[in-house]
C-alpha cells in the first residue's frame, strides 16, 4: 500500500512541477540566421510602383560607401547614451499633482531642445518588456528580441555572448567603427563587437559616482575621434541611487542635475561638430523604477522610460516656416502620425536605428520603425510633387522593409518551432488587406511613380497611403503581440493547477500522520541541506562544481560526467535517504514503520517545494526573480523528485520485510 502511495505522490509532483514550469519558464528558439545587405526581405529588390516617389539612389556616397542597406541612410553615425533607470517622467514636464522637487524638471535641457528646436528634437515614452534586469533590457535594445527563460542564464553565466544577429554584429559586418563606455554588462554581452571599450563594474549599487565619473571622462574626447559610427555611453548613477535611496531623495535630484549638465555639454559638442547633420543622439533609459527605486516590471513606473533623440538636421517633418497649403498638409498628416506613436516599446528603436543608419534590421527583430521619423520627405523629392505623398511613400517603404523581415522570421521561427495557429492566420489576413491596398494604390498611381498622379487623384492617394501604413502598423503590432503571448506571458491557470496538485498531494503526507518518528525525520532532512550549503553548494547554476564531473577520468563522457555532477551536488540527500532505514531501526515504537518515515520525508521536501513555487509565482514580476526564485525552485524541484525516486526504491526492502513477517506470523499461528 505504502509502496503506491509514494508512486502516486512521485507521479503527481512531475506533474505539477511539470505544468508550472510550461506556465513559468518563457521559452524561445533562438534563430542565429543573419540579415544580410545583398539580400532584401522583401521578394524582390525593385521598389513597387506606388513607393518610388519615396526612394532616392543609394548606391554610394561621394566617398565611394555605401549610403545605405535597404534604404538610404539619413546619419552615418549615432551617440547612443542609456541612462540606466530614466523613468519617463524624470525627462517629461508632468503635471502639478504628479511633480516631486527630486526629480521634476530636473532634465530641462531636454525640454528646451524640443521647445526650441522641434523640427530637429523628439521626447517619447519607452516602454520596457518585462523583466527590467539590464541584460534583458540591452538584448532587446540591440536584437529587438522579447526576453524570455533563454535568457535567465545569461544572469548566472560567466559567459553570455548574444548569438541571435543586433545592431553590433551588423555594423561590425560593414567595418563600421563602435566604442563603448559605462556597464560592464555590455562587455560580456559583445566583447567581440568594440573596436575600443572602458567598462566600469556595475554590481555595487552603493557607488553613486565612479561609473558616470569614467563615462564622462572618455564621452567628449571619443567624440572627436573620427573612427567610430556608433559611440555607446551608459551611465549607472541613476539607477544606484534609486536602489540606494529611492526616486524621492535629495541624492536622485544631484544625480539627474549633473546628467542634465552632462546632456548639455553633449548637445552643443554635436551642434559644433563641422559633420553634425549627420549624427543623430538616442539618450534613453533601459528601464524606470518603482517608488522605492526597484524594477522588476511589475507597474508603468517600473517598465516607462523615457526617449530623446536630436539631430543637426531635420529629424521630423513638421511643415516648415511655410504658410502654404502643402506645407499645411504636410504638417496635418505629420501632427497625425505622432500623436499616434508617443508611446513605443523598446524594440522599435532596432529597426529605426537600423533604417536610419543604412544597416538591415536584425533578423529575429519584432519592432516597428518609429513613423514619426520616417514620415519625412526625401532630399531628392521634385518641384512640384506632394510633400505629404512623398513622406507618406517614404514610410510605407520603411514599414514594408520591416513588415518583410518580421514576416521573414516568423517563417523561419514556424519552421523550428510551432506557433500559433489561430495567431498566424490573423497576421496572414492583414497581410492580405494590406495587399489590397497596394493594388488600389497600384491602379490609381500607374506605372510611372510618384509622378504620374493627377491633382485630382492627390486627395484618394493620401488617403490609401494612409491607410497603408496603418495596416502595415497593425501588423507589426499584431506580431509583437503574438511574440509577446507566447515568450513573455506567465500562464498563470496552469501555475494554480500545477500548485492545486502540489497543495492535494501535501494534504495526503501531512508529518503530523507519522507519529512520533517526525522529530528525527524533520531533523535528518535538515541535516540534508546544511550538508548541501556546508559542502560549498548553492541553489545557483554557477555554484555546481563542474570539476566534479571529471574526477577519475582522462577523456569527457557528457553522461559520467552528468551522474558525477549529480552525485556531488546532491549526494548529501541521497545520503540522507540511506539513513532512514538506520533510523526505523531505532524506532520502539510499532507504528514507527519504514513507510511511515519514508513518507513523512516525502513531506518535508514537498512542504519546501510547494513554498518555493508560491513565492516564485507571488514574486514573477520581481527584479531578481530569475536571479534568485527561479534557480531556488528548480533546485527545490529537482531535490524534492529525486528523494522520492530514492524513497520509492527504498521502501521496497521494508514491504518485502514486512510481508515476510506477516507470512512468519501466520506460520506460528
Amino acid at each position: 500500500m505504502g509502496h503506491r502511495v509514494l508512486a502516486a505522490l512521485l507521479a503527481l509532483h512531475a506533474a505539477a512541477l511539470y505544468l508550472f514550469t510550461t506556465g513559468f519558464f518563457l521559452t524561445r528558439f533562438e534563430v542565429s540566421d543573419l540579415s544580410s545587405c545583398q539580400a532584401s526581405p522583401s521578394n524582390t529588390n525593385a521598389v513597387p510602383t506606388h513607393l518610388r516617389g519615396g526612394h532616392e539612389d543609394f548606391s554610394s556616397s561621394d566617398d565611394g560607401a555605401p549610403k545605405g542597406c535597404w534604404m538610404p541612410r539619413r546619419f552615418r553615425r549615432v551617440v547612443f547614451v542609456v541612462i540606466d533607470a530614466l523613468r519617463f517622467d524624470f525627462a517629461a514636464t508632468g503635471s502639478s499633482a504628479q511633480r516631486s522637487t527630486f526629480y521634476s524638471d530636473r532634465l530641462p535641457i531636454l525640454n528646451d531642445t524640443l521647445a526650441s528646436e522641434p523640427e530637429h528634437a523628439l521626447l517619447l515614452k519607452f516602454v520596457a518588456d518585462p523583466p527590467t534586469m539590464t541584460m534583458q533590457r540591452l538584448k532587446g535594445l540591440t536584437t529587438g528580441s522579447l526576453p524570455t527563460f533563454l535568457d535567465i542564464k545569461d544572469n548566472m553565466a560567466a559567459s553570455s555572448q548574444i548569438v541571435e544577429d543586433n545592431l553590433l554584429r551588423q555594423l561590425r559586418a560593414q567595418q563600421r567603427g563602435v566604442v563603448f563606455m559605462g556597464d560592464d554588462t555590455w562587455d560580456s554581452l559583445y566583447a567581440r563587437e568594440f573596436t575600443r571599450k572602458f567598462a566600469f563594474d556595475s554590481f555595487n549599487v552603493k557607488d553613486l559616482h565612479s561609473v558616470d565619473r569614467g563615462v564622462t571622462a572618455h564621452l567628449f574626447p571619443e567624440l572627436q575621434k573620427p573612427d567610430w559610427d556608433l559611440l555607446i555611453a551608459h551611465f549607472l548613477g541613476v539607477d544606484h541611487v534609486g536602489h540606494t535611496h529611492g526616486p524621492s531623495s535629495v541624492f536622485m535630484a544631484e544625480k539627474l542635475d549633473e546628467m542634465n549638465g552632462i546632456l548639455k555639454k553633449l548637445l552643443q559638442t554635436l551642434k559644433d561638430m563641422p559633420d553634425g547633420d549627420d549624427v543623430l543622439l538616442a539618450v534613453l533609459g533601459d528601464h524606470g523604477m518603482s517608488a522605492d527605486g526597484n524594477h522588476g516590471g511589475a507597474s508603468d513606473e517600473e517598465t516607462g522610460a523615457a526617449l530623446f533623440l536630436y539631430s543637426k538636421a531635420a529629424l521630423v517633418a513638421t511643415g516648415g516656416e511655410n504658410d502654404n497649403e502643402e506645407a499645411k498638409e504636410l504638417k496635418r498628416y505629420a501632427e497625425r502620425i505622432l500623436d499616434s506613436s508617443q508611446e513605443v516599446p523598446q524594440v522599435d528603436l532596432v529597426p529605426t536605428l537600423a533604417l536610419l543608419s543604412g544597416l538591415p534590421i536584425p533578423f529575429g527583430n519584432l519592432g516597428s520603425v518609429i513613423p514619426s521619423l520616417f514620415f519625412v520627405p526625401p532630399s531628392s523629392s521634385k518641384r512640384g510633387e506632394s510633400s505629404a505623398l512623398a513622406a507618406f511613400q517614404t514610410l510605407n517603404s520603411a514599414l514594408r522593409l520591416n513588415l518583410d523581415q518580421v514576416r521573414r522570421y516568423l517563417f523561419r521561427y514556424s519552421s523550428a518551432s510551432k506557433l500559433p495557429e489561430r495567431a498566424y492566420d490573423q497576421l496572414e489576413r492583414i497581410f492580405m488587406d494590406i495587399k489590397r491596398v497596394e493594388n488600389q494604390l497600384e491602379q490609381v498611381q500607374g506605372g510611372e511613380g510618384n509622378s504620374a498622379y493627377s491633382k485630382a487623384d492627390l486627395p484618394l492617394l493620401l488617403r490609401l497611403h494612409e491607410d497603408l501604413a496603418k495596416q502595415q502598423q497593425h501588423y507589426l503590432r499584431e506580431a509583437l503581440s503574438l511574440g509577446r503571448s507566447i515568450w513573455t506571458q506567465f500562464d498563470l491557470c496552469i501555475q494554480y493547477l500545477s500548485f492545486s496538485f502540489v497543495v492535494t498531494c501535501r494534504r495526503s503526507a501531512s508529518p503530523t500522520l507519522f507519529g512520533d518518528a517526525t522529530p528525527w525525520v524533520l531533523l535528518l532532512a535538515s541535516c540534508s541541506y546544511q550538508a548541501f550549503f556546508t559542502t560549498g553548494h548553492a541553489n545557483t547554476f554557477t555554484s555546481l562544481q563542474n570539476a566534479a564531473g571529471f574526477v577519475g577520468f582522462d577523456t569527457f563522457n557528457f553522461y559520467t560526467a552528468g551522474a558525477l555532477l549529480g552525485l556531488n551536488t546532491f549526494g548529501c540527500f541521497a545520503l540522507a535517504v540511506l539513513a532512514l532505514p538506520w533510523l526505523n531501526l531505532t524506532q520502539q515504537q510499532p507504528q514507527s514503520t519504514g513507510t511511515s518515515l519514508l513518507l513523512a520525508f516525502s513531506a518535508y521536501f514537498s512542504l519546501n517545494t510547494l513554498v518555493s513555487t508560491l513565492f516564485v509565482a507571488l514574486q514573477r514580476r520581481h527584479l531578481m526573480v530569475w536571479a534568485i526564485f527561479a534557480p531556488k525552485f528548480i533546485f527545490d524541484g529537482v531535490v524534492l523528485l529525486f528523494t522520492e525516486f530514492l524513497l520509492l526504491l527504498l521502501l521496497a526492502p521494508f514491504s518485502n520485510h514486512r510481508s515476510h513477517e506477516s507470512i512468519k506470523s501466520h506460520r506460528i499461528e
